[in-house]
């Protein structure tokens, strides 16, 4: 019996294991068809030539602030006191790496679903629906990361402290519109930070369009049923009160009407989907490049004080 019991876990466990397997291909197969890449994959034409479009990202991957791993680990004395902003950099980027890695995830399972979504688009799709909204919820945050590691880059303080005082207060974009601004009050002048500095206002008017529809968006998926059925039943209410106008019997529904309303319906869930899908696309590669001017925005400034405060 007991045996008998082991071998049914131990199928159980094997298929399960078998399951999360070819979901985890699925995704990753969806992600590569809709070009939808790994942070982590930017920054290189070869393994060793970085790619001078996302130079930024061959900056963070083999030159953040310094920790002395042998020392972390009890392998080594601590021979530096790290430095408070060089700590802060570092959580706000590694919080934006795993965000945007989680991000990337939640678009996969979305993508998933689509197909089934737009197979049947009558029937709502709850997962696809889950997925995009638990998605976008995850690019806002990464969003908000990457504005965070902007501000320690151009301030050399806690995110935290930027326009506390001021009103009024600044908006998203206010850092981006004053990242040049702030560098050159701390005495930092640097060719290098030109042209990523040029690029930064531009992508925060684009992340903004997004970060804006974010209550937006969640409010319209937990409603899309609800809202299904209300414009159904506001269309029964209206043929009610023109049939009671008329005086007459209810005339037969017209067929022909009834199936070009569902034609019309379907086609329209279909381009929900399709643009639901494109907008987390966008916003996964609009962070891509605002990560890519706010790396080398860090990386330059840090370099600048190294170079001025070598302790």
């Amino acid at each position: 019996m007991l045996r008998n019991e082991r071998l049914g876990s131990n199928i159980m466990a094997e298929s399960e294991h078998n399951l999360v397997h070819a979901l985890k291909s699925k995704v990753e197969v969806a992600l590569k068809e809709s070009s939808v890449y790994d942070l982590s994959s930017y920054g290189w034409i070869s393994e060793n030539d970085p790619d001078p479009e996302f130079i930024g990202h061959a900056m963070w991957q083999i030159d953040q602030p310094p920790l002395n791993h042998s020392a972390l680990f009890g392998e080594a004395p601590v021979q530096r006191r790290p430095k408070d902003i060089e700590k802060e950099i570092l959580i706000c980027g590694e919080d934006f790496s795993g965000l945007m890695e989680i991000s990337r995830l939640s678009i996969g399972l979305a993508l998933v679903w689509k197909s089934q979504a737009q197979e049947n688009p009558i029937n709502e799709s709850d997962f696809f629906w889950l997925h995009h909204t638990d998605s976008f919820l995850k690019l806002a945050m990464a969003s908000d990361r990457v504005r965070d590691l902007l501000i320690i880059a151009c301030t050399g303080a806690r995110a935290r402290r930027y326009g506390k005082n001021r009103k009024p207060r600044p908006t998203y974009v206010t850092p981006f519109d004053e990242a040049a601004v702030l560098i050159r009050q701390r005495g930092i002048s640097d060719q290098h930070l030109v042209q990523p500095l040029s690029t930064l206002p531009v992508i925060a008017r684009e992340l903004v369009k997004f970060r804006d529809r974010r209550n937006v968006i969640v409010h319209e998926v937990a409603t899309r049923m609800a809202k299904f059925v209300g414009e159904a039943a506001t269309r029964l209410q209206k043929r009610f009160d023109q049939e009671q106008m008329k005086r007459s019997l209810p005339t037969k529904p017209n067929a022909s009407e009834g199936l070009s309303r569902a034609k019309r319906r379907k086609a329209e869930i279909e381009r929900e989907i399709e643009c639901a899908t494109e907008d987390l696309k966008d916003w996964y590669r609009l962070l891509i490049q605002a990560s890519n001017s706010v790396f080398q925005v860090e990386y330059w400034t840090r370099r600048y004080e190294a170079i001025r405060d070598p302790a």
